[in-house]
């Protein structure tokens, strides 16, 4: 029974139903020092002797104790395996993937397509690597396997790399490989590409241990930058103290080409902000010593929209789009009198987080990665204006919608988008009127591009139920 030890203190408790119907604990596992931690896989072993437990209706049951606070207190399980009369010594042949593929992307976990193919070998990671564990008491041969998949295409295999398992050994294997350029060479549209890496092995004791054989992730080459994986393991809120009139924090972004900035995407949680709570989101150059520059090239005021629109992604469009260049910040300003502002913190990767008072030297913390996403626009020269001056040319009823939209006005292509980026329909346009089916959609924020002749116009569209 391998069990993942904790990253804070708590304990993961077994229990067994007695004939009575009663829990009995059968073992507790308390979680390591916090120098010792590890995010390996444990095997062990649990005997059921007690003769209260041989009956119809036995039960196992599992219990983790301690914080309920985001996911600080987590343990994960594997498997449970049974079998009459095992030997105590005796381990069970699983060759084990046990840690996230690393990203297919050197910098990001996503990136504008436009930028990816700007220079491709640079944009990818050096290796695909993920842990691999033996947990018998024996070696074994097997071999891994690393694969690309674009879209919805076969996979294609760019390395094979034998491996001699030692016994009861966690295995940290880097693989030197990554795809050659060619596999992206071409690519067109908003592409989702799946990197895995796969044993293969002797394995014939039970089918089911080979379920922990393949470990795979996605990477999005749409029109943003992102750190984060989508997910908030917790929030950071950024208070500068007593006297204080200003604070700034910043992340960094580096380009492959020049481009420019269409709008801001910020995972705001309901935890931490207060409806109507007013920061500015600043982009600044690079100066020379590597810190944010001087006062910015763009601000914009931000309100913190009600509770019921939190833990989402919220747009702040930039408008006019900004040219960038070589590599650039983006964060916020906020002052001391002002209440609380939090943002969603990625705890599967660490990005550095820059901040600082207005007036002192810029610090630098290394907590995670913030989610704030920074969404280009290809360099287009006047999109943002385009946009603003066309947005009146359709119109979108009802939005809210339910289970349907119709949009009225001419245009050539219509492509809905999740407020991420992520391309979700797309059709021709087909006169002056077209009806969009959304009672498949998940409720939220969506985008509406228009493509015209002379630019695109964009529309939030508001997805509800009843």
């Amino acid at each position: 029974m391998p069990v993942l030890s904790a990253s804070v203190p708590a304990y993961f408790e077994v229990e067994f139903k007695d004939n009575n119907g009663n829990w009995q604990q059968a073992q507790r596992i308390n979680p390591l020092p916090a120098s010792q931690r590890t995010l390996d896989f444990k095997y062990n072993i649990i005997a059921i002797t007690g003769s209260q437990y041989f009956h119809n209706n036995f039960q196992i049951r599992f219990r983790t104790i301690g914080k309920r606070r985001l996911t600080d207190d987590t343990w994960n399980l594997d498997y449970v395996f049974l079998t009459a009369r095992r030997p105590k010594a005796q381990t069970q042949f699983d060759i084990m993937t046990s840690r996230r593929v690393s990203s297919l992307l050197q910098q990001y976990t996503a990136m504008p397509i436009h930028q990816f193919l700007a220079n491709i070998s640079q944009s990818l990671n050096d290796s695909v690597y993920t842990t691999l564990n033996n947990y018998e008491n024996q070696p074994r041969g097997i071999t891994a396997h690393s694969t690309i998949q674009i879209g919805n295409n076969a996979p294609q295999q760019f390395a094979t790399h034998p491996i001699a398992m030692r016994p009861n050994y966690l295995q940290y294997d880097s693989f030197p490989d990554k795809p050659a350029d060619s596999f992206f060479t071409g690519l067109t549209g908003f592409p989702t590409i799946k990197s895995s890496v796969y044993v293969t092995s002797a394995e014939t004791v039970t089918p089911d241990t080979r379920y922990n054989d393949t470990i795979s992730r996605t990477t999005e080459l749409r029109d943003y930058f992102a750190y984060d994986d989508g997910s908030a393991e917790s929030i950071k809120s950024y208070v500068f103290g007593q006297g204080v009139q200003l604070g700034q924090v910043a992340v960094r972004y580096d380009l492959n080409k020049q481009d420019r900035v269409k709008s801001i995407l910020v995972y705001l949680p309901k935890v931490g902000n207060i409806r109507n709570t007013i920061v500015n989101f600043k982009i600044w150059n690079v100066a020379t010593n590597g810190d944010p520059d001087g006062s910015g090239i763009f601000t914009t005021s931000f309100s913190v929209p009600d509770i019921a629109q939190l833990d989402n992604w919220i747009e702040i469009l930039v408008n006019p789009s900004v040219i960038v260049n070589g590599s650039f910040y983006v964060g916020w300003t906020i002052t001391a009198t002002q209440p609380l502002f939090s943002v969603g913190l990625d705890l599967n990767k660490t990005t550095p987080i820059r901040f600082t008072a207005v007036g002192s030297n810029w610090g630098t913390e290394n907590l995670g990665s913030l989610m704030m996403r920074v969404v280009m626009n290809n360099n287009v020269t006047g999109l943002a204006e385009t946009v603003a001056q066309t947005k009146t040319s359709s119109s979108l009823y009802p939005n809210p919608a339910t289970d349907h939209v119709t949009i009225r006005g001419t245009f050539e292509t219509m492509r809905l988008l999740t407020s991420t980026g992520q391309l979700v329909m797309e059709k021709k346009g087909n006169g002056t009127e077209m009806r969009l089916e959304t009672q498949h959609l998940k409720p939220g924020f969506y985008l509406v591009h228009l493509q015209h002749k002379n630019g695109i116009e964009t529309q939030k569209l508001i997805i509800q139920r009843n």
